[in-house]
């Protein structure tokens, strides 16, 4: 859990042609959580960050009765001339997509359906692409700006 929640933040700061620096992480859950599940979350979050060069910096833990909850802030860099913004898009501008569209929901999809027919491949596919997702970063940071 915790790599697919840094994995989903990254791919945030990838969006926008950035690198991703630091991360602050507030988690708070019920005081009848296995501490192993909440040490594991933040060894995945600290491992997917890593891999990336961001870092968690800093956060709060606290007590929450009736479910867990995770809140990231995560800080990036990123030049001017690299920077993306939806509002910079214009007519005439080329759109392009990394991965499968539609694999992380169709793989949550399986998750809450599991009796659906589909081909094993597909399946596996799907919630590999749910579970664990992969942050663009590297696609994120050469295809900003006019020279990229």
């Amino acid at each position: 859990m915790g790599k697919k929640i840094a994995a989903v933040n990254l791919s945030d700061i990838a969006a926008m042609g950035g690198k991703p620096t630091f991360a602050v992480v507030s988690l708070a859950a019920p005081e009848t959580t296995d501490s192993q599940v909440l040490i594991d979350v933040y060894a995945g979050m600290r491992e997917e960050f890593g891999k990336w060069g961001a870092e968690i910096v800093g956060g709060n833990t606290a007590r929450l009765p009736e479910r867990t909850a995770i809140d990231i802030t995560l800080l990036g860099e990123v030049t001017p001339e690299n920077l993306l913004l939806r509002n910079g898009a214009k007519p005439g501008d080329i759109v392009c997509v990394t991965g499968n569209l539609g694999a992380s929901a169709a793989g949550l999809e399986f998750l809450k359906n599991p009796s659906l027919k589909v081909e094993d491949a597909i399946r596996k596919s799907a919630l590999r692409a749910h579970r664990t997702p992969v942050p663009r970063i590297a696609e994120g940071e050469c295809s900003a700006g006019p020279e990229a």
